[in-house]
């Protein structure tokens, strides 16, 4: 073959081979993400930064509040289409003395004004909370005083210790609803109307080095479907799935077979996961995620944002 007839014999098969690439493999293009509509958004906070929100329509994200403290993740509560609270660590907490000072924040004009102060006292078998509630002129229009025993174990929220402040702010949240679901030692249970139901059994290695099974669920607004990680449990095996589960029917369906996502979030269209990847420390010591919004249909994935915590809203 002659040099000429071979130089065009190479130059088909790399074009060959980048036309197939562009045909099978994923990408994360603008133009291909908005040709699927909705009205997506998500919010997500950056310590010592801001709120942010992110519009899936134009694939843009705008600061919509200046919050240069340390929030945390576990209190940001959507309250309606405009309106979040969150909750922004005091200075001087320790151990036995805790501060919060929750913020409630406009996403459409960015203002925000202070909502309620917390006050958590930890003694060793009581944890006290004085709560006090403000109006939008900052001045006080309810307080409460809580006094809670403490035990070893509170088998009715996951198992969880009554005088750890954070655990106490998951339960509270929890005790909001009559449905939710946790993971306990790789398997699923679901927890409904104050009855433990197991969900998905787990039977393979739960060891520390392991950590098999089901973890991080997150429940679906009607309660039908569950969204959570799944690991086999071998030690030389960081990767993990990303399952969803029927409540009604017991069953798991795997939408993301061994990568490296973690913490699912489901949509209200369940159309979309919104995912974290590549947990970083930052310079305050908070844990920062990679945040991918993923088109279930398409198996799109879509690096949106690089924050501690981020929560889909409607």
């Amino acid at each position: 073959m002659g040099l000429f007839k071979l130089r065009k014999v190479v130059l088909f098969n790399v074009f060959a081979l980048a036309v197939i690439c562009i045909l099978s493999c994923k990408t994360t293009s603008t133009t291909q993400v908005n040709n699927v509509k909705s009205n997506l958004r998500v919010l997500y906070a950056v310590n010592n930064d801001g709120i942010y929100l992110y519009d899936y329509s134009n694939n843009k994200s705008k600061k919509i509040a200046d919050l240069q403290l340390i929030f945390m993740p576990s209190t940001i509560q959507v309250i309606n289409d405009s309106s979040v609270i969150i909750g922004v660590e005091n200075e001087g907490n320790t151990d036995a003395v805790f501060n919060a000072t929750y913020h409630l924040i406009n996403l459409n004009t960015g203002s925000n004004n202070v909502y309620k102060k917390v006050n958590y006292i930890k003694f060793q078998e009581e944890l006290q909370v004085k709560t006090e509630y403000y109006s939008e002129s900052g001045n006080i229009t309810n307080s409460t005083v809580k006094t809670l025993k403490c035990t070893k174990r509170n088998v009715r929220f996951n198992k969880l210790n009554c005088c750890d402040v954070d655990n106490y702010l998951i339960n509270q949240e929890k005790k909001k609803t009559k449905l939710f679901v946790f993971s306990e030692k790789g398997s699923l249970f679901l927890n409904s109307n104050d009855s433990i139901l197991p969900l998905m059994e787990y039977k393979g290695n739960f060891s520390r080095k392991a950590r098999g099974g089901y973890s991080n669920p997150f429940l679906s607004d009607n309660g039908k479907f569950v969204v959570c990680q799944y690991r086999n449990g071998s030690t030389l095996n960081s990767k993990t799935d990303i399952c969803l589960i029927d409540v009604e029917k017991y069953q798991s369906t795997k939408l993301i077979e061994q990568d490296s996502y973690f913490k699912p979030q489901l949509s209200d269209d369940m159309k979309f996961l919104l995912l974290a990847k590549n947990s970083i420390i930052d310079k305050d010591g908070e844990r920062k995620d990679e945040v991918s919004l993923y088109d279930i249909s398409s198996n799109y994935a879509l690096d949106i944002a690089v924050s501690n915590n981020s929560i889909f809203i409607k």
